[in-house]
Parts: C-alpha cells; sequence; structure tokens
C-alpha cells in the first residue's frame, strides 16, 4: 500500500500548521489542502487512519524478520552442534571479535570440552586448522557475542 508524496506532505504541514510551527508556504499549502484553520477532519482522520495501517502493516514486518533472524541464528547453531558426523568438532559458527574462531558445543570427541577457560576458549585441534589452536566453543544455547574474550586466546 502507498500513501500519495503530496497527502503525506500536506499531513505533515496540517499538524505543523494547527501546532503554528509551519513555515510560510508550507501554511500556505496546509491551509489550501486542508481548508484553513477549520481542517477537513475527515480527510485528516482518513489520513490518520492510512498511516496507522502502514505502521501496524511495517511493525508486523519487523516483527516478522526478528523472528525469521532468530531462527536462522538458531538453525545455524543446532547445524554446528549436530553436524551428521558423530564424534566430531562441532563445526565453525562466527569470528570473535578478536579474530579467533567460535565453534559449536563439541570438541573432537563430539563431547562437550572439559577444559575451557573463563572465555569459553581453550587450545586444541579443530576441523579448519593443522595445529592445535585456541579457539572458542558456544555451550548449548549461549549467543556467540556474548563470549568475553578480553585477557584470553593468544
Amino acid at each position: 500500500m502507498s500513501i500519495s508524496r503530496r497527502l503525506l506532505t500536506s499531513l505533515a504541514c496540517a499538524f505543523a500548521f494547527l501546532a503554528g510551527a509551519c513555515g510560510a508556504s508550507a501554511e500556505v499549502d496546509a491551509a489550501d489542502h486542508f481548508g484553513g484553520a477549520e481542517a477537513n477532519q475527515a480527510e485528516i482522520d482518513a489520513a490518520l487512519a492510512e498511516l496507522t495501517e502502514i505502521s501496524t502493516e511495517t511493525a508486523a514486518e519487523s516483527t516478522e524478520t526478528a523472528a525469521e533472524s532468530t531462527e536462522s541464528a538458531a538453525e545455524s547453531t543446532e547445524s554446528a552442534t549436530n553436524n551428521g558426523d558423530p564424534g566430531q568438532h562441532s563445526l565453525l559458527i562466527s569470528f570473535h571479535s578478536d579474530g579467533l574462531p567460535v565453534y559449536g558445543p563439541l570438541d573432537v570427541d563430539g563431547q562437550p570440552p572439559t577444559d575451557l577457560d573463563e572465555c569459553s576458549g581453550h587450545v586444541g585441534p579443530t576441523p579448519d586448522a593443522d595445529r592445535d589452536t585456541y579457539h572458542y566453543h558456544v555451550l548449548d544455547g549461549q549467543d556467540p557475542a556474548s563470549i568475553e574474550a578480553e585477557g584470553c586466546g593468544r
């Protein structure tokens, strides 16, 4: 649904006009469009109803997009945890802001690591390195962005 540019401009000027905040030319435009100080209340009400409907639709779309993002993140974490190879290290989920890799909750034996430091990291093999390296693990349900890495790693 679209609303005409003229209607939006006029509506904005009408509100400003009624509040005494429009410049002289905007006051003339608003007065011309809405009939002066005695604005056409039905037209204003219709415009407000249309703007409310647009706002409600936009809010619903934003909520739907946020839900899809949350679902996608959950699927990503689940994929990293259940990589299809029992007894294997979790897959790479992301990289931390310090540049180090973040993996799902399983270590090389397919079990959660038991030697994580206070930053949820440890030195060990990963599917993406040919030598032991410091990396982080997210625990089940943990957001990778919640890993506090100051003073850990390298």
